[in-house]
């Protein structure tokens, strides 16, 4: 989806991205001018993989002319062998470039430079024309010039401005400094991971941020950070290296000085630090009436909508997480970004996580979900919407690569279309989904789940109630030799247990009372310089079997308790 574009009549916009897995391996795409006239318009320019522009960096000199050749078709140019995407197409030599002096031709497959090739001519294949698939592309031929500098003359998608004097005057201006523009992205904590820009971090773990600062001059520019609840808290480096002290979303400010101009970016809820403890354990049910706090939004293109904790949005007027797709512009100015606002939906991801979970003594692990989706399209060609499941056992650092689960078309959509703007009410139809959890998961004491929708063009509303981890959950694990006493076992509500430890072993370790729902009944810290603490409980536990968890560093230990 092409986001943030910059007025087509006075910028040639490129977007980069780092994949185009639906478009079937394509390297890059843009459209002839007459294609982005009205309706389209809001695609005019060039969309293209990061390592096929440009020869540093992701790219390289043998994929750096990609660019050339979409630019080519910006300014209208057809591929050397016609009209199509096909090179190798059967009867291709009916077809033309409608340029004089490019041979007909049926075009390069990738990697062919056979520069005595004839396809279609007595003279040679154009192989080292921009316009081919080759990879030893170097020229465009006087008429394709001639043909590009007509298309810059015409007022078609209004190229004919582009390079007006006016618009150079405005666009870059001779003699004129503006302010530096600050920018920045996270570099992942893990090297193996495939997405090096990933905001999430576990707490207390080093997070590189990188400059991506621009308009700078060559007078050594400089750099001040500031990070909500960062150690350190600010920082001058041009790429610092920061821990954060606790969970939750944090605020990230970058200011660059350059040459007495400064410029200022503050973006807010940028990185997400997991929590070092797990909130659930086992098994356990989340029927979003509980806790609605708990859930992660994850809004990487700063769409108009996301997830949200609704509480009549659930199964049976209950609460539930709720997506709202339908645009929120009743009268958008004409070719504004709002007034394409259906179309900015195709592709886009918003998502929402769960708290870490526990799944040190689960096994045999499943995982299920009620659902009701809407859709605006009317065959189930068009139903491309899709939800996605995946999980991390690394703070999100890295999600696994193969999900969880897709549901797509008809296996997700089941309310129909038809709706203004769907919302659950009494007849809205519910469908359980289940599968099981790979036994990757088994043992992991810190796993994240995602729930990722993915837009179309004709997407409608969404909402996810009755998320329930269930499976195998041992209370007799194996006890390491930890010089901790539990006591007295059982034990009732006015005494609670008392724990005696080694100071040395396990001061300041984390302690959890877990129910045999996986429920989190209290946390606290084994205080430090003591060796016996009292576990209480108020009169709201209730009698039955609890697991005790206290860990750190070191390691863990369990003990099943009893409460009378």
């Amino acid at each position: 989806t092409k986001y943030d574009r910059w007025p087509r009549s006075r910028y040639l916009n490129v977007w980069l991205v780092d994949n185009m897995t639906k478009m079937g391996g394509t390297a890059g795409y843009a459209y002839h001018p007459e294609d982005v006239e009205g309706a389209l318009s809001f695609a005019d320019g060039v969309i293209i993989i990061d390592n096929y522009i440009g020869s540093i960096g992701t790219g390289s000199p043998y994929n750096s002319r990609a660019l050339t050749h979409e630019i080519g078709h910006f300014l209208g140019l057809d591929h050397v062998w016609g009209p199509t995407n096909n090179p190798a197409e059967i009867g291709n030599c009916a077809k033309d470039d409608g340029i004089y002096d490019t041979p007909n031709c049926e075009g390069s497959v990738v990697d062919s430079c056979d520069l005595t090739r004839k396809t279609c001519d007595t003279l040679p294949d154009p192989v080292q024309n921009y316009m081919d698939y080759s990879y030893c592309t170097m020229m465009f031929t006087k008429d394709q010039v001639e043909f590009m500098r007509n298309v810059l003359r015409q007022q078609t998608a209004q190229r004919n401005n582009l390079w007006s004097a006016d618009n150079l005057s405005k666009t870059v201006p001779d003699s004129v400094q503006y302010n530096p523009v600050a920018d920045f992205y996270v570099k992942s904590g893990d090297p193996l991971a495939e997405d090096q820009n990933n905001p999430f971090a576990c707490t207390g773990e080093p997070v590189t941020f990188m400059n991506a600062s621009w308009a700078l001059t060559d007078n050594n520019p400089t750099y001040s950070w500031t990070f909500q609840d960062g150690s350190p808290s600010t920082s001058t480096d041009a790429n610092p290296s920061i821990s954060f002290n606790s969970p939750g979303w944090k605020d990230v400010t970058l200011t660059v000085t350059d040459n007495g101009l400064t410029g200022t970016v503050t973006r807010q809820n940028y990185i997400y630090i997991s929590g070092d403890w797990p909130t659930t354990s086992g098994v356990h049910h989340f029927n979003f009436d509980d806790h609605p706090d708990w859930w992660t939004i994850w809004n990487p293109q700063h769409s108009e909508y996301q997830w949200e904790v609704k509480s009549d949005a659930g199964k049976d007027g209950t609460a539930g997480i709720f997506l709202n797709m339908t645009s929120p512009y009743p009268n958008p100015i004409f070719n504004s970004p709002e007034y394409f606002f259906n179309q900015r939906r195709e592709g886009a991801k918003v998502a929402f996580i769960t708290q870490p979970m526990d799944f040190t003594y689960l096994t045999n692990a499943t995982i299920s979900f009620d659902r009701a989706c809407a859709t605006d399209a009317t065959e189930p060609s068009a139903m491309t919407e899709s939800l996605t499941i995946y999980y991390s056992i690394n703070c999100g650092k890295k999600w696994t690569e193969v999900p969880l689960a897709e549901l797509k078309g008809l296996n997700l959509v089941n309310n129909g279309t038809g709706w203004t703007s769907f919302y659950p009410n009494e007849i809205t139809t519910w469908t359980n989904k289940s599968f099981n959890l790979p036994s990757i998961i088994s043992g992991k004491n810190h796993v994240l789940f995602k729930f990722v929708y993915t837009g179309s063009t004709t997407s409608n509303n969404i909402a996810i109630d009755n998320i329930n981890i269930d499976g195998t959950l041992s209370v007799d694990a194996p006890q390491l030799n930890d010089n901790i006493a539990v006591y007295p076992n059982p034990s009732k509500q006015s005494t609670g247990w008392n724990i005696k430890y080694d100071a040395n072993e396990w001061s300041g370790a984390q302690v959890r009372l877990i129910d045999m729902s996986g429920r989190l009944v209290k946390s606290a810290v084994l205080p430090v310089g003591k060796t016996e603490w009292n576990l209480s409980v108020g009169n709201d536990v209730t009698p039955g079997v609890y697991i005790l968890k206290i860990q750190n560093e070191k390691g863990i230990t369990q003990r099943k308790l009893m409460l009378k």
